[in-house]
């Protein structure tokens, strides 16, 4: 539909699909934009109805630039989350005790960065080594689908869209390979996820090309190649079938309450690693959450989070906050409770099993 594309109203699509994908996840956002923005460049350089394509490219950024300020902007972020660190996820793989761990190979990558560094051909083997293992372990048998586009670029017989699509890929491997984030620092490799996602498809058409060959032996290619595949299908399954964080009923009935009550901000016990359940779920403001998007985002954090780290249970009160959502299950819970039921100003708004809601 969008090879054809003619219409204005294009445009508003693309703005509107740009919006939301980027909104439901920042990393399809940038990738998503980069294919469309690669394929109508290519429309304008061809000369291609230029008005429209050109009115499409400013709907694309429109539509991404919406997203990021609604969903993504707070006060006081500043800067992407996005640092440069060559091979910091790659050499995790020979590292880690549970993956490919090699000791004298990370010895010898140490020794070398420290006298010569890329002078050195071992190093440059080593971190080709562990590159290529990042591309195994994520790409897999889908590598095959890769392959034939090289081939096929070599031949001058790639599409020009598929063109742009194998340089995202590319760029979808390059991110974990030199750059961490900001809070969790591996998150660059949810990048790669769209990239191995894009080189599925490419993978099955080579597949079903091979597959029918009339000669045996290029079949039975094809067959291994599916067998290949099933450990890692097993492996996804084993994902889909891990017990869940859930929101127990009885929480979700707390919230709801603390949803109704008057507007306020909320002090959550224990808040260093919790997720935003509370404020997603009641619509209130927290006072301090969750440090990995704070640092995601550039937020000055440090002043408040060693105010919590100095916080007395007799200076619960002072805090500038309406609501106190208590955790039962942490070792300073009770002190945090009693505090509260003693102190007049405070009244229980909602109490289950596992927390208790107080409210100034």
């Amino acid at each position: 539909g969008f090879k054809k594309s003619t219409k204005l109203s294009s445009a508003i699509w693309l703005s509107l699909l740009m919006f939301v994908i980027s909104g439901l996840k920042f990393y399809g956002g940038i990738v998503l934009s980069l294919i469309l923005g690669g394929m109508i460049l290519i429309r304008i350089i061809r000369k291609d109805n230029i008005r429209l394509r050109i009115l499409q490219l400013i709907a694309i950024f429109i539509g991404d630039i919406l997203a990021k300020s609604l969903f993504y902007s707070s006060a006081g972020a500043a800067g992407i989350p996005f640092t440069w660190a060559p091979f910091a996820l790659t050499h995790v793989l020979l590292d880690d005790p549970i993956l490919f761990t090699n000791l004298n190979w990370t010895l010898a990558r140490y020794y070398l960065y420290e006298n010569g560094g890329f002078r050195s051909p071992r190093l440059i083997a080593i971190e080709s080594y562990s590159i290529l293992l990042l591309a195994i372990m994520n790409f897999g048998t889908r590598l095959i689908g890769l392959f034939t586009l090289v081939i096929a670029q070599i031949r001058k017989t790639l599409n020009v869209d598929d063109l742009v699509i194998i340089l995202v890929i590319i760029f979808t491997f390059l991110m974990p390979v030199l750059f961490v984030q900001d809070g969790g620092w591996f998150n660059t490799m949810q990048f790669l996820y769209y990239g191995v996602f894009f080189a599925s498809f490419y993978a099955g058409r080579v597949l079903a090309h091979i597959i029918t060959h009339k000669r045996i032996y290029i079949r039975i290619i094809a067959y291994l190649i599916i067998i290949l595949t099933i450990p890692n299908c097993i492996e996804q399954l084993r994902y889909i079938t891990a017990p869940q964080n859930l929101i127990p009923d009885t929480e979700l009935v707390a919230l709801k309450k603390l949803e109704q009550a008057a507007p306020g901000i909320v002090f959550i016990s224990n808040p260093e690693f919790k997720n935003a359940i509370v404020p997603a779920l009641s619509g209130k403001i927290a006072y301090y959450l969750d440090v990995d998007q704070l640092m995601v985002t550039h937020i000055d954090y440090e002043s408040r989070r060693q105010e919590m780290i100095n916080l007395k249970r007799k200076d619960l009160l002072s805090l500038p906050v309406k609501y106190f959502y208590i955790y039962k299950n942490e070792e300073i819970s009770p002190e945090l409770i009693n505090e509260l039921k003693d102190a007049k100003e405070a009244s229980i708004l909602a109490e289950t099993p596992e927390l208790i809601i107080f409210q100034r």
